[in-house]
């Protein structure tokens, strides 16, 4: 793999300064130190005392990451660089894994929630796309972008909590779709080699990071209508940790109460929709009307910069109004057996009870 020139970009709320050329517009050079380094160089063979992954994908400790992709590259992953140690020739193949789990693995330790999810930006605020592979969250947001929204991020949306409020920060200016998702005139550049996905620019993405007004939870059924329902709090907070991008990593990197606190603030202020399209027939243009109008529907307090309450710490002391009915103090227990879901019920309850 060749050596290029040092090329800059902005993604994330951070500038990066990369000896690996993306596949997309650079920026001009920061004046300030870049946030992030990526370079090219030998990587740990393995970290102290891992925990999280298998010998060939990730392995992570407090602070440091490794994952091992096959026959294309080994990354180290810090809070401020990405080293990354080709093993095979095809650029586009170490780039494509170089933004996306190298990148969340970078994010999480940061202390910014990572969502395998896109987000375009409507009525002046964030709305998520949440959705597993082939949902048809980036076709979603290219049908959107196409509409004059503008998008914030493709496949790695991040979260952030600053000044009372969850924002998504703009990523790439790019979208990654399937060769029968692209319009008849975008340019394109393939993601990797031997598979028919395509980078195409973003005609129109966001210039600031937007409070979320709204997240969809895109799925599929076997009947002929689309079906949309909103969820409540606690299905809510299962779908930000379901769709949790490199969840595996949370523990691991020792991110798990920052990461409950944010993804609870977001599934209290906001509404969450499932939605439910019919399997055979994607029917696009439909989808996308059903999400504006929902997104219209939204009331106005949602969409507003400051969401009603935020707690980046679950665990946080939180102050309370004096009251004058008797209170109760004693302790909760929760027994079921292993992935029963008493994890995310304890996050559930950790905030509502405290209230």
């Amino acid at each position: 793999m060749d050596i290029v020139a040092a090329l800059h970009y902005v993604a994330y709320g951070l500038q990066w300064r990369s000896s690996i050329a993306l596949p997309f517009a650079a920026s001009p050079s920061p004046a300030k130190v870049p946030d992030v380094a990526v370079r090219l160089a030998t990587t740990p063979s393995d970290l102290p005392h891992p925990r999280g992954g298998t010998p060939h994908a990730f392995r992570a400790v407090l602070g440091a990451a490794r994952l091992r992709v096959g026959e294309i590259a080994r990354y180290y992953v810090t809070p401020s660089e990405i080293v990354v140690h080709p093993e095979s020739g095809d650029e586009r193949d170490i780039a494509a894994f170089l933004v996306g789990p190298a990148l969340a693995a970078l994010l999480q330790m940061r202390g910014i929630v990572t969502l395998h999810a896109a987000a375009v930006e409507m009525v002046g605020s964030a709305v998520l796309l949440l959705g597993g592979s082939g949902a048809g969250k980036s076709a979603l947001a290219a049908a959107l972008v196409r509409r004059s929204h503008a998008l914030l991020a493709d496949n790695v949306s991040a979260l952030t909590a600053a000044n009372g409020a969850i924002l998504v920060p703009p990523a790439f200016p790019a979208l990654r779709l399937w060769h029968d998702a692209l319009g008849p005139a975008e340019r394109r550049a393939q993601v990797r080699r031997n598979l028919a996905q395509y980078w195409t620019p973003a005609t129109t993405f966001a210039a600031a990071p937007r409070p979320v007004c709204a997240a969809f939870v895109l799925e599929s059924h076997n009947r002929a209508a689309f079906e949309f329902e909103r969820l409540p709090p606690s299905r809510a907070f299962r779908a930000v940790w379901q769709h949790t991008y490199r969840k595996r990593l949370v523990d691991p990197l020792g991110q798990r109460q920052s990461h409950y606190g944010i993804a609870m603030a977001l599934a209290r202020n906001v509404p969450f929709v499932r939605v439910r399209r019919p399997e055979h027939r994607f029917r696009l243009a439909e989808l996308a009307d059903g999400i504006e109008a929902q997104v219209r529907s939204v009331p106005s307090s949602h969409k507003r910069a400051t969401p009603r309450r935020v707690y980046p710490n679950p665990n946080a002391p939180r102050a309370q109004a004096p009251s004058t009915t008797p209170q109760h103090s004693g302790v909760v227990w929760i027994a079921a057996y292993p992935k029963s879901g008493t994890t995310w019920t304890r996050a559930v309850l950790t905030n509502y009870l405290q209230d």
